[in-house]
């Protein structure tokens, strides 16, 4: 049964098309260089298939388009399935050069893994279909490339001790999230444990998280429980500067930080 066409994909094989037509390579040419049948030709160029990062490098290399393909198919898969309070917040994720985010309860989202995900959703909304739940952390585990693209922004995370202790999904599943974290931490993100104690501490009105670009002026992002508010106002948004740069003086050194998920780590 053929696939429902989702109009993200039905932009793309616009794309593609345009792509094909401007290189002049005919539908049966492009099927026999791939060595896809030429019905899948179509269906990809009517957005009656989605299509898979293989299938788009392939298309790329083909077509030589300098990786238009790969960029175009990336934007537009980064907002399949995210709720659409939250696809401006990835649109601009994707064109930030500095990223700085402070979360209180969780693992930041842009470093979370796929089973550490799945956890937080399902623990989240237990309502939602084994569909949906997987639709999600799809979507969540594609913001992944944010880090890993070339040109990736400068990333500096501050969260609370809590979201390291926490052992979503069990200790396997949290050892697994914590290596992660050791992973990235230096060579990609800068990340700082905020202690719970003291009890009070700048951060206790919620996870927000500001954005800084090349052409266009900074916007800060503050999340709440049905969904998230972005600002580009002067005033909102230096407010949250302060509030970080507040949050980040009360929180451990990047190394010292370093140092408590190693032995969180233990501690799994």
């Amino acid at each position: 049964m053929p696939e429902e066409r989702k109009p993200q994909w039905v932009r793309f094989g616009a794309g593609l098309r345009k792509a094909r037509e401007i290189a002049g390579v005919s539908q049966a040419q492009a099927a026999r260089a791939t060595g896809w049948s030429r019905s899948t030709i179509s269906a990809l160029e009517t957005g009656f298939r989605s299509p898979q990062r293989s299938q788009v490098e392939a298309l790329d290399h083909l077509l030589a388009t300098g990786g238009a393909l790969m960029r175009l198919w990336v934007s537009l898969a980064n907002n399949v399935d995210a709720p659409e309070w939250f696809r401006d917040v990835l649109a601009l994720e994707r064109e930030a050069s500095v990223i700085r985010e402070y979360q209180s309860m969780l693992v930041p989202g842009l470093l979370q893994t796929a089973d550490y995900a799945r956890a937080v959703i399902r623990s989240g909304s237990p309502w939602f279909s084994p569909q949906k739940v997987e639709s999600l952390v799809e979507a969540r585990v594609r913001r992944h490339e944010v880090l890993s693209k070339t040109g990736r922004p400068v990333a500096w995370f501050v969260a609370d001790d809590v979201a390291f202790r926490r052992r979503m999904g069990g200790p396997a599943v949290m050892r697994a999230q914590l290596e992660r974290l050791l992973e990235l931490s230096g060579d990609v993100i800068r990340l700082q444990v905020l202690r719970s104690e003291p009890n009070t501490h700048p951060g206790l009105g919620g996870p927000f998280r500001i954005m800084n670009f090349t052409d266009r002026q900074q916007v800060g992002y503050a999340e709440h429980t049905l969904g998230g508010e972005l600002t580009s106002d002067t005033r909102e948004v230096e407010e949250l500067n302060l509030m970080f740069g507040a949050i980040q003086g009360e929180a451990l050194s990047p190394g010292a930080s370093v140092d408590f998920v190693h032995a969180a780590l233990k501690g799994t």
